[in-house]
């Protein structure tokens, strides 16, 4: 079901920080779309954002958004629980969908979404937006040129604290996982993308241990990738300082960033044989970046967006990384 990248009315399903202060201005400062929309379980929330975003319509549940005619596409930025009902009501009422990261909570949801949203006609995306922070498209380039020859080693750090007690992100039932969920999909779904393969094999160890029945704060996962390459990424949102970088190393050379969260300019250097290479990139809105993305592939053309592909395949990695963190031992991955 395609359609013109031009005024997509958006909907967003769920209305926390994530969409408060991120989604609906995105959309805003797009020019392919506006908002149109919106739902929570809570109406009177439902009703305050509306007013508070210039959205004509408040839902009280995910339901009627998905039905409401004046909707074209669904941002569903909900508990990560529920985000395989929301998709699939969404896909049932021909709603294309740009589903908030982790995609689900299991390999058969993941399935289920991804069937339901094919059999609709719907585009589906995953928002993984980190995937159009400049400097990440500038390296995965330069890998893909050849520039590093054949990338055999990563290392990246990513830490974001969170400052939410008592949300549903500290509970295994509705996030699925802690710091894994949170920060480490992005790193691992960036890292895939750029390594340009698919990981075979997990190991992780976090903290806490899964058997205490409390999310993971802090996370450390191996990765094996199919075509040989290794990945350490380490992962946390408990602790309050951190690298933020990442490091490829080839078989030619390496590639370096400097910090990749709150900076004003990011750093990529290329270090090989024939000399060093450095170059600076501005940081631009990717949330921005992603709307316009969507907005895009709905009309048919190529982005760089996850599909509903890449979330089905990162569901496979993070449903290894926690089988791997209840039995200590390394994972084979599904698929």
């Amino acid at each position: 079901m395609q359609q013109s990248a031009k005024d997509l009315r958006w909907g967003i399903a769920g209305l926390g920080q994530l969409a408060d202060e991120w989604i609906a201005p995105a959309v805003a400062a797009s020019a392919s779309g506006r908002l149109v929309a919106c739902a929570s379980s809570d109406a009177e929330r439902a009703r305050r954002f509306a007013a508070r975003h210039g959205a004509g319509r408040a839902h009280g549940s995910y339901e009627d958004l998905a039905r409401d005619p004046e909707v074209d596409a669904i941002f569903v930025a909900t508990a990560n629980h529920l985000h395989t009902p929301v998709v699939m009501a969404a896909a049932q009422h021909g709603k294309h969908v740009l589903c908030e990261k982790p995609m689900a909570l299991s390999t058969v949801e993941a399935e289920q979404m991804l069937a339901a949203c094919r059999a609709a006609g719907v585009t589906l995306r995953i928002g993984l937006q980190l995937r159009f922070q400049e400097v990440l498209q500038a390296a995965a380039e330069l890998v893909r040129d050849g520039r590093i020859g054949t990338v055999r080693e990563v290392s990246a750090q990513r830490y974001a604290p969170v400052r939410q007690p008592g949300t549903w992100r500290r509970d295994l039932a509705t996030a699925g996982a802690g710091a894994l969920a949170d920060v480490g999909v992005h790193v691992v779904d960036y890292v895939r993308w750029i390594v340009g393969d698919h990981v075979a094999r997990v190991f992780a160890v976090g903290h806490p241990a899964r058997a205490s029945g409390r999310p993971d704060e802090t996370v450390t996962l191996l990765l094996e990738f199919a075509g040989g390459c290794q990945a350490a990424i380490r992962c946390s949102r408990e602790l309050p300082l951190g690298a933020n970088d990442l490091q490829l190393f080839g078989t030619r050379g390496l590639l370096a960033t400097g910090p990749l969260r709150w900076v004003e300019t990011n750093r990529l250097v290329a270090r090989t044989s024939e000399g060093d290479e450095e170059r600076t990139v501005p940081v631009a809105n990717y949330y921005l970046r992603e709307i316009e993305a969507f907005a895009a592939a709905v009309a048919g053309e190529p982005t760089a967006a996850a599909t509903g592909e890449d979330g089905l395949a990162l569901v496979r990695v993070t449903t290894a990384a926690i089988s791997s963190l209840e039995t200590g031992a390394a994972v084979a991955v599904d698929g």
